[in-house]
């Protein structure tokens, strides 16, 4: 009994339920019996075990699952438990060169498990050319995986971006709610191995920059297939290359059977694509694809030599050829100084300043302008000094000869 709202005593309504683990039997409770469980005491008797999992216990509340099965956490458990699926059916795969690209398709597990919700993964490894005990590593983020790598619905995909000349092993394991890490992993998978084939390296860092001049580009590569391997011999190498921004229509190749090449008559200052491809004797050309495109910059042309010429150098020359022009020209003043002075009022005949100008002039005669001077009778005997006086007369003024002021 227990008081009321009103302060009265009421007298319980209602039965007793038996706990998690025993059912009703008449007046008292049991427990439940091994294979069975009870999980609430909302339900009045116990259930039978769900597929696949077992209670050996009295009063169990619930049943485990049996080996290799299990129940994902989003089970109920009353869930029946299941286990993962088997390996995917009939994996094919077809390879195209150009652009060269690996596509799956398989079929479904023959056991899922017990599960509708079967996906699909795929791991792809890199494996060595020789023998299946070559040593392989994973394909790196480099490989492109459509749709996607993992939570496949579909049954088929495409990887991209493979490498040439390169052997693959895919697996494509089969998943479901209950596939644990080991399963994901590939536990249970069906794979294949495919040899790209001969082509040009794929990687940009696999392409060497070996010399670079204003009208040459020289770059090599590693072989796609080591030399003395089967195939090696008799690879070519097709070089595409044009100038970026131009239209890839509009573009020159080069051949050559050694991983490298010397790419002139280039334009000095330009940034030239280049694309590389190769092929053996047996597949042609177009069934190749070339490698992604890489950039070259060429330098500019070197400078001529005058414009090489350093600051100080070209202050030499100048100095020196001001020092020989004004030497020239002192010379030809000290050459052609010829007498010449004249008289103002008041200035005695100390005061005078004489000029004197000496020249030779082969077939030609010289001659003083008297009129430059002051009085031409002076001019007359300061030019003829070593003369008697009386024997020079001023005849005839004739003007303008070789003119120098007195």
């Amino acid at each position: 009994m227990h008081c009321g709202a009103d302060g009265e005593w009421l007298v319980p309504v209602g039965r007793c339920s038996c706990s998690a683990g025993f059912q009703e039997r008449g007046d008292i409770c049991e427990a439940c019996p091994p294979g069975f469980y009870k999980v609430s005491s909302r339900r009045p008797l116990c259930s039978p075990c769900p597929e696949h999992s077992r209670a050996l216990e009295n009063a169990s509340t619930f049943c485990v699952c049996q080996d290799s099965y299990a129940r994902s956490p989003t089970d109920p458990p009353s869930a029946s438990c299941t286990r993962p699926p088997s390996a995917p059916r009939d994996l094919q795969y077809s390879l195209s060169r150009s652009p060269l690209a690996l596509r799956l398709r398989w079929l479904p597990p023959a056991d899922s498990g017990g599960r509708s919700d079967v996906t699909y993964s795929l791991l792809c490894l890199r494996c060595g050319r020789e023998g299946p005990a070559g040593a392989c590593e994973p394909c790196g983020p480099r490989v492109a995986f459509v749709p996607r790598q993992a939570g496949l619905r579909e049954r088929t995909a495409t990887l991209l971006h493979l490498r040439p000349g390169a052997r693959y092993t895919v697996r494509v394991a089969a998943l479901n709610g209950v596939s644990g890490p080991a399963a994901a992993a590939g536990a249970t998978y069906a794979q294949v191995t495919v040899s790209t084939g001969p082509g040009a390296p794929w990687e940009e860092d696999e392409i060497r920059r070996d010399r670079v001049e204003p009208q040459s580009v020289s770059l090599s590569w590693r072989e796609p297939i080591p030399a003395g391997s089967p195939g090696a011999n008799g690879t070519e190498y097709e070089i595409r290359y044009y100038e970026k921004g131009q239209s890839e229509q509009t573009y020159s190749t080069v051949k050559t059977g050694a991983p490298a090449v010397t790419v002139t008559n280039l334009k000095p200052a330009t940034r030239y694509v280049f694309q590389i491809r190769a092929a053996s004797p047996g597949p042609s050309w177009e069934t190749q694809s070339f490698n992604p495109s890489i950039e070259v910059q060429t330098p500019e042309e070197a400078a001529s030599g005058s414009r090489n010429q350093s600051p100080a150098v070209v202050v030499t020359v100048v100095t020196i050829s001001a020092l020989l022009v004004l030497g020239s020209v002192m010379s030809v003043l000290a050459i052609w100084r010829r007498p010449c002075s004249y008289g103002k009022g008041g200035r005695d005949a100390h005061d005078e300043e004489e000029l004197y100008f000496h020249f030779k002039v082969p077939t030609r005669r010289t001659f003083v302008d008297p009129q430059s001077c002051g009085d031409p009778l002076q001019a007359v005997h300061l030019f003829a000094k070593e003369l008697d006086a009386k024997s020079v007369t001023l005849e005839k003024s004739l003007g303008a000869g070789f003119e120098t002021s007195c």
